[in-house]
Order: structure tokens, then C-alpha cells, then sequence
């Protein structure tokens, strides 16, 4: 199921509100002597804040790339199962914090990975999304650079450290 960044926000905190008034009530009924009003507020607030950072940090984003180069970006739960324009479906499942992307634009586009590093720039082997396809991408962060907004050729790394970026572009005819 796909569900827009601000949709995963009110959930998260619905599911926290909710996390908070269950063990507000479980640890004032168990340890609230103890505890005291503020000990047993503390501890259900951190549980409450907890559940909101797990869930919007660990839901999977789908990039979806529509015609004319249009970007839109939403949370995963479950399996994805989302209409190209070509009437196929995408199917799959994204893990958790990683990125996948839905080309369903009648254009072939390339993702590429761009290193920089001891003053080399190097781009790995891009990898191809023909059109209307879907692409598991097992990345840490977001796209860097989309289409005509390509990375630069070099970039200052602290030394002995590396950077990659990722770029999401069109296929040129070279490839």
C-alpha cells in the first residue's frame, strides 16, 4: 500500500497518541506509586515518541516517475501493487528504509551511482529502467540528482572518505 508522506505523519501520530494512552495506563496501574504523575507521563511520552519515529523511519519510499518527468514520492507498507499506464502492475516489497522507483513514463531512464573520492569521479554500472517497469533500489538515502540536474564532476571529500550520490536520468542514446 502506498500512502503520501503527510498521510504516514498523521498516522504515525495516531499510532503514538495511541501507544502513549496504553502505557500511560499500563505503568500508572503497575508503577505509578512509585513513579509519580510525572514518572508515569515520561515514560509514556518516550513509548509514544518511540512508535512515531519507528514508523516514519522505517517505512520504504517508492518514487514514482510519471511523463514529463513529474516526481511523486510516497511511503510503502506491504506489497506495492500499483497500475502503470501500460495496464501491467508493479509489484513487490521495498525493506524497510530503502528506496525503490516505478518508471511509468513511456521513457527509458538509468539509474546511476556516482562516487567521489581521492579526487576520482567514478559512476558505476547505471542500471536501466525501461518503461513502465519497477526497480527495487537498495539505497540508504534519496536520489541526489534527478534528470538534468546532474551531479558536478568532482566534489571535496574529507580525506580518505568516500560520498556517493545517486542520479536518476534519461537513457541518451549511447546506451
Amino acid at each position: 500500500m502506498l500512502v503520501s508522506p503527510t498521510n504516514l505523519s498523521i498516522a504515525a501520530t495516531i499510532a503514538g497518541v495511541i501507544v502513549f494512552a496504553i502505557v500511560y495506563f499500563i505503568v500508572k496501574r503497575i508503577l505509578g506509586e512509585k513513579l509519580g504523575t510525572n514518572g508515569v507521563l515520561i515514560t509514556a511520552a518516550l513509548a509514544g515518541l518511540i512508535m512515531i519515529i519507528y514508523i516514519k523511519g522505517s517505512a520504504p519510499t517508492v518514487i514514482i516517475i510519471e511523463d514529463g518527468y513529474t516526481i511523486n514520492r510516497f511511503e510503502s507498507f506491504g506489497e506495492i501493487n500499483y497500475e502503470l499506464t501500460d495496464g501491467t502492475f508493479a509489484t513487490g516489497t521495498v525493506g524497510d528504509g530503502k528506496t525503490a522507483v516505478i518508471n511509468n513514463s513511456s521513457d527509458s531512464l538509468v539509474i546511476e551511482t556516482v562516487e567521489y573520492g581521492d579526487g576520482d569521479f567514478t559512476g558505476n554500472l547505471p542500471r536501466i529502467m525501461l518503461p513502465c517497469s519497477f526497480h527495487n533500489v537498495y539505497i540508504a538515502d534519496e536520489f541526489n540528482y534527478y534528470f538534468d540536474n546532474e551531479p558536478p564532476e568532482e566534489m571535496l571529500v574529507e580525506e580518505n572518505k568516500t560520498l556517493t550520490v545517486y542520479w536518476l536520468r534519461r537513457m541518451n542514446g549511447n546506451e
